[in-house]
């Protein structure tokens, strides 16, 4: 059977009083490759409709999918997650424009390679803790005011988004404890307006430099880390020659540093954070061989640090 549409009838119809799907928490729907609208859950938003205990929606492989009702007439839900959905035009439709989204605390849109940016007026989503954005091609911008509007944010991921130009007017989260991003050349130009210094809570940062081999040699820039960081995740900047040891040091509680596919790198710079007790270099050849255990330049440079891991 071919859906093409979902309404009132597919709750079925409810006898003295009882409404189907009461008590469902979880529901999804996958490789529904017909259907276009899902056009309401029924009742009246106070009573959560058909679905008013529902915590968990997730919609997978549905590419005609364009219309839904608007998600905040689900007053349990927790999370979301939206996988080849590839209809979806500049925005999200106006049936997803939900003023606040009161429970929700997870939202994952994966491979919607049509998606580009969150409604104008942001997403007002309060209890919103982990987001994750993977493989949307055309996505350009976070969600507008998401400092104010998402104040439980810790977990922000981003990757293979290669159209991302910057982060919010505001910056992000202050509660952002783990951020995981794609760095692109557009996004590495307005750095100086990322305001990571300002998030006072984010103690793990990882960025993947994509398509940036005629970067800036050097890194962090000035300024440009918040001393709380205690991991540091490097990636793929293909014309990274030197880190900056005076930056660096600022980052007192740095105890995890990975550097990998950095094959410019040459050595690491004279000082490096005392609480430093992970070190670990993957396809970086030049910094491999100065970072030879006993005989390479750099080896007394990390020969204090306890764990030190170092692979082809």
């Amino acid at each position: 059977m071919k859906w093409l549409s979902i309404g009132i009838e597919f709750y079925g119809s409810s006898t003295c009083g009882i409404k189907p799907f009461r008590s469902l928490k979880y529901l999804r729907f996958k490789d529904m490759l017909e259907w276009q609208e899902w056009c309401c859950v029924g009742g009246n938003q106070e009573e959560g409709g058909i679905l008013p205990n529902l915590c968990r929606l997730h919609l997978r492989n549905c590419p005609k999918l364009t219309k839904i009702f608007p998600l905040d007439k689900l007053p349990e839900l927790e999370e979301v997650s939206l996988l080849g959905l590839i209809s979806f035009g500049g925005s999200f439709s106006q049936e997803l424009q939900c003023p606040k989204l009161l429970s929700l605390s997870e939202l994952v849109i994966r491979s919607c390679p049509n998606f580009v940016c969150f409604p104008d007026e942001g997403m007002d989503a309060p209890k919103l803790k982990s987001m994750y954005i993977e493989n949307c091609v055309k996505f350009r911008s976070l969600p507008e005011g998401m400092h104010t509007l998402l104040p439980s944010l810790e977990y922000l991921h981003i990757d293979s988004c290669p159209e991302l130009e910057s982060f919010p007017e505001g910056g992000l989260p202050p509660a952002l404890k783990s951020l995981d991003f794609g760095c692109n050349k557009k996004l590495y130009a307005s750095s100086k307006q990322w305001g990571l210094e300002r998030l006072n809570s984010l103690v793990a940062l990882s960025i993947i430099f994509e398509e940036c081999e005629d970067l800036v040699d050097s890194f962090p820039e000035e300024g440009l880390l918040p001393t709380t960081l205690t991991q540091l995740h490097l990636s793929n900047h293909l014309n990274l020659t030197m880190l900056d040891g005076k930056e660096l040091l600022h980052l007192k509680s740095l105890k995890r540093l990975i550097i990998s596919n950095c094959p410019k790198l040459k050595c690491f710079p004279e000082g490096l954070p005392t609480a430093l007790s992970w070190l670990e270099i993957a396809k970086c050849p030049l910094l491999e061989q100065r970072c030879e255990r006993e005989k390479g330049e750099d080896w007394p440079k990390i020969s204090h640090i306890p764990s030190i891991y170092i692979c082809d």
